[in-house]
């Protein structure tokens, strides 16, 4: 997360461990140059050097020399470390003059600025106002920040393991004393030999770090990956054999000191240099994050209301705030506890597939649909740039984006056997309960569900956790202070009706011909059949594209959700034996009047079913015969003929089931009128004559009309002739 636009990307499991008490702040020369203007330890080195009066020609000088030359570039940065030059300065001074000079040069002139050392006490100091800090700087500076906060040296190093103590101020390789004449009864740690002492040799500096880095997530400030304590800890801890350890380190854009960084298995945060070429980005992000430790409610409140004016009017980078917010179980239960509830158009940012699409073409679009840049209103800062999303923006590349809806490893954390599936009880029948952050998403999303963003949404996902509906359906149906429009409600039910069908599976009657080919017909396959060969409902492909914007106020259900119904076309191929058929057949009409019911509902399409008989010399194979809502048809019209067959009284009773006032059962009824001795030439002519204009003169059904017409003409008596010619002769409606 990003505190300000142009600082450092700081992790989020950094971020989670600080707010935890799990982190120790590791600081080096760098906070003491920051403001207070203190000296590096090179620098410090060059200072000693001239003030204890070393020539032109000692081997100080000349190692200082070489020090600096080697720096100068990249490529030998770091082949040589200031310790040496102490080391060095060992041969020809007095180890207590040499210390003098350290601690008197480390005076600050005048009253030093602590804005750097406040700021990073802030992040040291746990909820429970424990201060636990580490520093290689011999300063007193922390120590200036606060009179009452205790300092420790070698000799009294905190014991780790008591993790809720308060260690104050932990001076690993010494401090000065209190008017920097000299260093405290510890000494300095400052040549090699005595470093070598401290990481390797005795090892007191390793095992102290080796402890904290078991326990606490570690952030270097104020290092460069070459500085002579990073390179003695480090390597001490890789000849401990220790574990692999969580270690951070803030680095400027600088590609040969972050490659050292990795190298040493430390996992540089990188941020950039302002424009004058100084830490500023640094320091205001440290400011920042320090704001949110010392009280992360108000902080969090001040982002919700910031998030209330809209995903769209804010930039990405705080949008990314709002999503490190959604990571964790705390940020979910804010966001949602928040009052009136935060805009619906937040799902845009929490889901990847809306944020990262491409900008959408006006050809896809309704005519009055604006065009949308998704990335410019909904993208996060740590989201790949547009120029990277082409057309080989891999899979890889898009699981790795984050998605609120996914379970994270905080999620896990929080799992309990109530989320766990069971051998019996009501729990192997149910799915799992959801994670306490994503219930609290679900919760946020029944909030708003009146909200067109949030139907649009929900329309476009394969599946939705049923808690999710629940809390839908009851804010809908409870909450009668919020005034709903009609479309969304039956978008809503749409929804609904979806979930019925998520669980079905694929294919599955094709495993019931499977079945019934090794153990034959009974009872129970009758019922699998009936239940199998229901059509279903499954959320359209080619679904609404364009993210709503509210500027169209005509809408109805089909302007935020697309549903299909779908034919389970593996029953086509079962065999139903002759004693079945009538049980087939009654159960095969009650699903096709549901799947009427379904088309008039979703697609409006009834009307537009092939012709049952079809065309005796085609121009062409007419592939609509095999799809959809016509091959059910046909399917029930092979049954029924296969009955009339068979049990010609049977199939009378079954033609007399059939609806009246139902478009597809009418075209049937048309049909079958001409099935021989189904029906008399009385029932016949009536049956024809009851059909009104839009019946009598069906577009695709004229050819039903014509055979069956053809097949009774030479039974009906004149006068029954006589009434249905008339009826031709009157034409069709003008």
């Amino acid at each position: 997360m990003r505190f300000i636009e142009k600082g450092p990307d700081i992790p989020d499991e950094l971020l989670f461990a600080q707010d935890e008490g799990n982190v120790v702040f590791f600081c080096g020369a760098g906070v003491s140059m920051a403001h207070a203007k203190l000296a590096s330890f090179s620098a410090l080195a060059e200072k000693v050097i001239n003030d204890l009066g070393a020539t032109e020609d000692s081997k100080a000088k000349k190692l200082f020399q070489k020090f600096t030359e080697l720096n100068k570039e990249p490529h030998t940065r770091g082949v040589m470390s200031a310790d040496h030059i102490f080391s060095s300065l060992i041969r020809s001074f007095d180890r207590s003059d040499i210390n003098c000079s350290v601690a008197r040069s480390l005076l600050p002139t005048g009253v030093p600025a602590l804005t750097a050392h406040k700021t990073i006490l802030q992040l040291a100091r746990s909820q429970g106002g424990h201060t636990r800090l580490v520093t290689t700087n011999f300063d007193l500076l922390f120590e200036a920040c606060n009179k009452k906060l205790k300092s420790v040296t070698r000799s009294n190093l905190p014991h780790v393991q008591f993790s809720d103590n308060d260690w104050g101020i932990v001076h690993l390789h010494g401090k000065v004393k209190p008017d920097y004449s000299a260093p405290d009864r510890d000494g300095f740690v400052l040549s090699s030999s005595e470093f070598g002492d401290a990481y390797l040799a005795q090892g007191w500096a390793r095992n102290f770090v080796k402890d904290v880095l078991g326990k606490f997530v570690a952030v270097f400030i104020g290092y460069s990956a070459d500085d002579p304590p990073v390179r003695y800890l480090l390597e001490g801890l890789q000849q401990s054999n220790g574990a692999n350890h969580n270690i951070f380190a803030f680095q400027s854009a600088d590609d040969e000191a972050i490659a050292q960084w990795d190298e040493k298995g430390v996992t540089p945060i990188v941020y950039s240099l302002d424009q004058e070429g100084t830490h500023a980005p640094l320091w205001d992000t440290l400011a920042s994050w320090g704001t949110r430790t010392k009280n992360p409610a108000v902080w969090k409140n001040k982002l919700l209301i910031k998030a209330r004016r809209g995903p769209d009017k804010l930039l990405a980078y705080e949008r990314g705030m709002v999503a490190h917010l959604i990571k964790s179980q705390s940020g979910a239960r804010a966001f949602k506890q928040m009052n009136p509830p935060l805009p619906s158009d937040w799902l845009c940012v929490f889901d990847p597939t809306i944020r990262l699409q491409q900008v959408q073409d006006k050809a896809y679009l309704y005519p009055k649909d604006e065009i949308i840049n998704p990335y410019q209103l909904y993208g996060l800062d740590s989201d790949p740039p547009p120029s990277d999303r082409n057309e080989e923006f891999s899979q890889k590349d898009k699981s790795e984006v984050w998605d609120a809806f996914v379970v994270n490893e905080r999620d896990h954390e929080d799992l309990n056997n109530g989320h766990l599936p069971s051998i019996r009880s009501f729990r192997s029948s149910d799915p799992a309960k959801l994670p306490a952050r994503l219930n609290y998403l679900a919760m946020w999303i029944a909030k708003v569900a009146d909200q067109q963003i949030t139907v649009w949404w929900a329309g476009r996902q394969s599946s939705l956790h049923p808690d999710l509906l629940r809390y839908v359906n009851n804010e809908l149906r409870l909450n009668k202070e919020k005034i709903v429009p009609k479309s969304i409600f039956e978008s809503w039910n749409a929804i609904i009706e979806l979930s019925y069908f998520y669980g079905r599976e694929k294919y599955q009657e094709y495993e019931l011909k499977s079945r019934i080919d090794s153990f034959g017909w009974s009872s129970f396959y009758i019922r699998e059949y009936s239940k199998l060969s229901a059509p279903f409902l499954k959320t359209g492909s080619f679904y609404r594209r364009s993210i709503p914007r509210y500027k169209r106020k005509q809408l109805n259900k089909y302007s935020l959700v697309r549903v299909d119904v779908e034919y389970p076309e593996g029953i086509y191929d079962i065999t139903v034996p002759d004693e079945f058929i009538s049980q087939i057949l009654s159960t095969m009409r009650i699903n096709l009047e549901r799947a009427v019911e379904m088309e008039e509902e979703f697609s409006g399409c009834v009307q537009d079913i092939c012709a049952i008989e079809p065309d005796e010399s085609p121009r062409g194979i007419n592939t609509s015969r095999g799809q959809n809502l016509s091959a059910y048809v046909l399917h029930f019209v092979s049954l029924f003929r296969r009955l009339s067959s068979i049990d010609i009284q049977e199939a009378r009773n079954e033609f007399r089931r059939w609806r009246k006032d139902d478009p597809v059962f009418t075209r049937l009824r048309i049909w079958a009128a001409g099935i021989e001795n189904l029906i008399d030439e009385s029932e016949f002519t009536t049956e024809i004559l009851s059909l009104n204009d839009e019946d009598f003169w069906p577009f695709k059904g004229e050819r039903d009309l014509l055979l069956s017409l053809k097949s009774k003409w030479n039974g009906l008596s004149e006068n029954n002739r006589k009434l249905i010619e008339n009826r031709i002769l009157k034409g069709p409606p003008k």
